[in-house]
Order: structure tokens, then sequence, then C-alpha cells
């Protein structure tokens, strides 16, 4: 066991060239309990410029979208606002996505993939 308080690791080369290395501020068992989380970061992380405004995420992450409580019946359950802002809420607050204004829009908004976002997608996927 090791205590790590504020530290920021480093991975030096042979070279003596430093980098940060990245540890996401997530516990991989809260973040695998609902599939549509890693969905949202394969959404962003799948556009060259790594972010989507608000209105697309949600109209993509609509067409994915998995129910983490299905009801019984045959009715399709479909992503609420309440669900999709839950889904950023816990993504943005362990520092996976970033929101940002949206151009000029002083309402909409857009999401960006953040590096702790993509390595935590890589580590997902092996």
């Amino acid at each position: 066991m090791a205590l790590w308080i504020e530290a920021v690791p480093y991975h030096i080369d042979r070279d003596g060239n430093a980098r940060i290395i990245s540890i996401p501020k997530v516990h991989m068992g809260d973040f695998r309990k609902n599939a549509n989380r890693v969905t949202v970061l394969e959404l962003l992380n799948a556009k060259s410029e790594k972010c989507l405004s608000r209105k697309e995420l949600k109209e993509k992450l609509e067409k994915k979208y998995i129910p983490i409580k299905p009801r019984s019946g045959k009715a399709k359950q479909s992503l609420t606002y309440g669900s999709f802002n839950s889904l950023t809420q816990d993504l943005l607050e362990w520092g996976l996505i970033e929101q940002r204004p949206y151009k000029e829009s002083k309402k909409e908004v857009e999401y960006h993939i953040t590096p702790d976002g993509q390595f935590t997608l890589q580590f997902i996927k092996v």
C-alpha cells in the first residue's frame, strides 16, 4: 500500500524528457456500472476535434442508449434529459470530459473528451 497525496506522476525517458502520467479520478467499478458512460467517451473520441455540441451528443447517444434499469414490457426506453444530465455530470466531476460554450451561443455548450477521458477509454478497451 502507498500513500499518495496531491502528487503529479511523471515518466522520464532515457533522454531526460518528462511526460505527465495521467491518472483518472474515477474508480473503474463505478465507471463500469453504466455502459452509456463508455459510449459518451467513444462518441467524443471518434470526432477529430474530440468534441460535440450538447444537442449532437444527445442525438447520437439516443441511438446507442442502453437502459440501466429496464422496465417490463416491450416499449423501448428512450434517453431522457435527466438521464443525459446525470451521465454528463458524472463524467464532468471525474474530469473525463469538459464543458465549454458552443460557438457564440450563451445557452448551448459542447463537450470535449479530456486526456484522462482518453486514457480511461483505452484502459476500458484493454
